[in-house]
C-alpha cells in the first residue's frame, strides 16, 4: 500500500470515528493564505454556499516528512475533537485532497489576531474590555490545561 492509499485509509477512520463532516476540497472557494508552519498551511476561505469564512490548516504529507506529518494532523484532529468548550476554536470538518497528497481542518475562523488587536485597539480598549478578554483567554488556556491535559505551545504574545 503507497503511502496515499495509506494516509486516505487514516483519513476515513477518523471521519468515522470522530463523526466528522468531510468537506470537499471543491467546496473551499476563494482561498488565501494567510500563514505557514512547520507541517501546513493556513488559508482562509469560504465554503461554497455559505457566505461565513472559515479557517482551513492543511498539512502536507507528500514528502520525506510525511511520518511526522500524519501524526502531528491526526493528534491535531483527535484534539479538536476532544475539546467541547465554546472558548476553543470550532472543527467544523476536514478534507482529503487526493490530487495535493494533503489533509485539512476547517475551523471557525478567530475575529482577528489578539496581538494585533491589542496593538490596533490600545487607545481605544477601556480596562474592562481587556480584562474581559483576559479572562476568556484565560479560561480557554485553563480548560485545554486542566481538562484536556495539553500544553498549548504556540500562544506566544512577546
Amino acid at each position: 500500500m503507497d503511502e496515499n492509499e495509506r494516509l486516505f485509509q487514516l483519513f476515513q477512520r477518523a471521519i468515522t470515528e470522530y463523526e466528522l463532516n468531510n468537506i470537499p476540497i471543491r467546496n473551499l472557494k476563494n482561498k488565501k493564505k494567510i500563514g505557514e508552519g512547520g507541517f501546513s498551511k493556513v488559508y482562509i476561505c469560504n465554503i461554497d454556499g455559505d457566505s461565513r469564512m472559515v479557517a482551513v490548516k492543511e498539512i502536507y504529507v507528500g514528502d520525506e516528512n510525511s511520518e511526522a506529518s500524519i501524526k502531528s494532523f491526526l493528534n491535531e484532529l483527535k484534539l479538536h475533537c476532544k475539546a467541547k468548550n465554546h472558548r476553543i476554536i470550532e472543527l467544523f470538518g476536514v478534507g482529503y485532497d487526493e490530487k495535493e497528497v494533503s489533509c485539512y481542518l476547517v475551523m471557525e475562523l478567530a475575529e482577528c489576531n489578539l496581538r494585533k488587536h491589542l496593538t490596533d485597539k490600545k487607545d481605544e480598549l477601556k480596562w474592562d474590555k481587556k480584562i474581559e478578554l483576559a479572562i476568556q483567554l484565560t479560561e480557554g488556556l485553563s480548560y485545554i490545561h486542566n481538562v484536556m491535559n495539553v500544553l498549548h505551545r504556540d500562544l506566544v504574545l512577546d
